[in-house]
């Protein structure tokens, strides 16, 4: 008998607890042991269980605990849809509770946070911890128990109304001893306005402003600006980080 269940059996606890897992894998860490971190999805569970990772300790509701920081996660953030196209790749670290990755998001993109929001994966749905909805709040997960290995993919919707979709890639992971902070690497088109609709009420703002003529350009004008450019990209300002 090893890993998980030595440990419970030892310390006289139940391995099936989330408590005694958690201190388990306190345990881990502090012996000094080298447990690779983040783990794959698919692999097996560094505690001992046999199971997948994803479908153990890797799953949301496990991973609330704080555990070091050597990983450094690179993300592409695409809003499904958008024309012209609009993404921002950002790092974040991969200790990042999701309700934190969510301000990231908010400022890489350029949305002012005035609606709720979800990550969401095939297995699990995550949510705005303000929501009402039961579900797996935010403010209790960290980034990494859904994003551990390069190519894996989650969604972020904001704005249930507006249903704005995000594709959120994990493009890379890089060693986070050195520098591992939140920032905006690149990107590209303008965030559309907040309550425009969406990605499809969004475009159809976008082809009004170019149609003087068009019966909604006026107030394509009021929303967007007689000058807006869709393609272009700014980065944040110092400070919105």
């Amino acid at each position: 008998m090893s890993g998980l269940l030595a440990y419970a059996e030892r310390e006289g606890k139940d391995p099936a607890s989330r408590r005694t897992r958690l201190e388990y894998n306190d345990s881990l860490h502090g012996s000094g042991r080298d447990v690779d971190w983040p783990p794959q999805r698919n692999a097996p569970c560094w505690c001992g269980s046999a199971r997948k990772y994803k479908k153990c300790c890797g799953a949301p509701g496990f991973l609330a605990v704080e555990l070091p920081d050597p990983a450094s996660l690179v993300l592409r953030i695409e809003l499904d849809d958008a024309e012209p196209e609009v993404w921002r790749r950002i790092t974040v670290p991969s200790n990042t509770p999701l309700d934190q990755v969510h301000q990231m998001i908010q400022a890489a993109m350029g949305w002012q946070d005035t609606h709720l929001y979800a990550f969401e994966t095939d297995d699990y749905t995550i949510i705005d911890p303000r929501s009402t909805s039961p579900g797996i709040s935010a403010d209790g997960e960290r980034i990494v128990s859904i994003a551990s290995e390069p190519g894996q993919q989650f969604s972020y919707r904001y704005d249930f109304g507006d249903d704005s979709r995000h594709t959120v890639t994990v493009e890379e992971i890089r060693d986070g001893s050195t520098k591992n902070t939140f920032e905006v690497l690149d990107g590209a088109g303008a965030c559309p306005p907040e309550d425009c609709g969406g990605a499809g009420g969004y475009l159809t703002l976008v082809q009004a402003l170019n149609k003087p003529g068009d019966p909604d350009h006026d107030h394509a004008v009021q929303r967007l600006g007689e000058d807006y450019d869709p393609s272009r990209y700014e980065p944040p300002r110092h400070g919105q980080e």
